[in-house]
């Protein structure tokens, strides 16, 4: 039985923690397919050898984000 996508990406996210260049991981679409979505501050070769394709049966797209900061408060 495949666990669910949301359980997939915390295990994902427990797994990828700490590691230098990602910047978030949540949960999308590849075409009309759900998926996990990795984002990183820059596609490298390095990061894309690191981040499985797949996770607990479910398809990982990764992306660029660029750097993401939190906003000051106002």
């Amino acid at each position: 039985m495949q666990v669910s996508i949301e359980e997939a990406r915390r295990q994902l996210v427990h797994e990828l923690r700490g590691a230098p260049g990602v910047t978030m991981i949540g949960i999308g679409s590849r075409g009309s397919e759900p998926c996990i979505r990795v984002y990183v501050v820059e596609l490298t070769a390095e990061l894309l050898a690191r981040i499985p394709t797949e996770h607990l049966g479910w398809k990982v797209d990764v992306r660029e984000s660029g750097e993401i900061k939190a906003l000051e408060p106002s």
